[in-house]
């Protein structure tokens, strides 16, 4: 049943004219960060681990070619990426993570 219904969304979509387009893998993995884990508090004996958008980048090793030196990956800049991820616009080609 499911996948007949999957069919006529799909269709009704594409009689629409409207693309749908899959998020990438680093959108999907900050969306579930979002949803579970933006702002939160991580407490333990010796310090607390703030959860914050702007460290996603870091946390996930997202890197990117540096222009200067082709071939070369450098970590990416949250400055850059956060406001695409935020808005749901990032497109991970050129990009490599863990």
């Amino acid at each position: 049943m499911s996948t007949d219904l999957k069919e006529q969304l799909a269709a009704a979509v594409a009689d629409l004219g409207l693309v749908v387009k899959p998020i990438c893998e680093v959108q999907r993995l900050y969306n579930e960060h979002k949803k579970y884990l933006s702002g939160k508090i991580l407490k333990n004996p010796l310090e607390e681990v703030h959860l914050l958008d702007e460290n996603f980048p870091y946390w996930i090793k997202l890197e990117n070619d540096d222009p200067s030196r082709p071939g070369t990956w450098i970590g990416s800049k949250a400055n850059i990426v956060v406001p695409k991820l935020e808005t749901g616009e990032f497109d991970d080609k050129g990009f490599i993570f863990d």
